[in-house]
């Protein structure tokens, strides 16, 4: 079993399916690398993000002023995210690029470069499939009635792609170090019908989705929802 209800670093707080299915990768990653006592900023967490799986300390921010719902959550307020100045080992953006516009999205990387020292860690719905479920999304959530703001911005804007954030992470000295992608078609609808899941049965979930996205990851045929960027801050 990957994750273990005795580790002090595994939130067992309720929390979202789709949260955890969303920050499983970035929990992995930490661990296996060794940085969970590093400096971490999610970049774009809302109330909650990283801490939906994550007990360890880190930062948040967000275009709007967050109030933690979480204790090891520490929140930066009152500083646009692109005028951040200050710097972080890890940084994780999980569904934000998506809602960054087009001509921004080289002023999203400048900002990343400056504050992201080691490690950026970027999700987003991709072009193609991604753009796809979010068409069956709408009509799943909420045929012929109005949708939430997150998906409206998802289908008024371009969704990601791969090469061309791939194009832009280069130019401002990010390196890749792995691409994976994740998220099922039936793991996205159920991740949109609300559901929270907490303690032990969090537990068993987490441990679930880790292994869905491992087999996920090597079943390359299937669509899937987002893509995963690992990437390495050259320098």
């Amino acid at each position: 079993m990957k994750y273990d209800a005795d580790n002090p670093l595994i939130s067992g707080q309720q929390a979202s399916i789709d949260w955890i299915y969303r920050y499983e990768p970035v929990l992995d990653f930490l661990l296996e690398n060794q940085l969970t006592r590093s400096r971490i900023l999610d970049y774009g967490c809302g109330n909650v993000g990283l801490g939906s799986v994550f007990a360890g300390e880190y930062f948040g921010i967000d275009l709007m002023p967050i109030q933690p719902e979480v204790p090891n959550l520490k929140p930066i307020n009152g500083v646009h995210p692109f005028a951040l100045q200050d710097s972080f080992d890890v940084v994780c953006a999980m569904d934000v690029m998506e809602h960054v516009p087009v001509d921004l999205r080289e002023d999203f990387f400048v900002a990343m470069r400056r504050i992201a020292r080691r490690y950026l860690i970027l999700a987003f719905p991709t072009e193609g499939a991604g753009y796809q479920f979010d068409v069956e999304t709408a009509t799943f959530l909420n045929p012929g009635g109005t949708l939430p703001d997150w998906l409206l911005e998802h289908m008024a804007m371009d969704h990601p792609r791969v090469e061309a954030i791939l194009d832009l992470a280069n130019k401002h000295g990010f390196q890749l170090i792995n691409h994976v992608k994740n998220t099922h078609r039936l793991m996205h609808y159920l991740g949109c019908m609300g559901l929270f899941v907490g303690g032990r049965m969090k537990l068993r979930f987490l441990n679930d989705i880790h292994h869905i996205n491992r087999l996920h990851q090597a079943e390359t045929s299937l669509d899937m929802y987002r893509s995963i960027l690992f990437l390495r801050a050259n320098g």
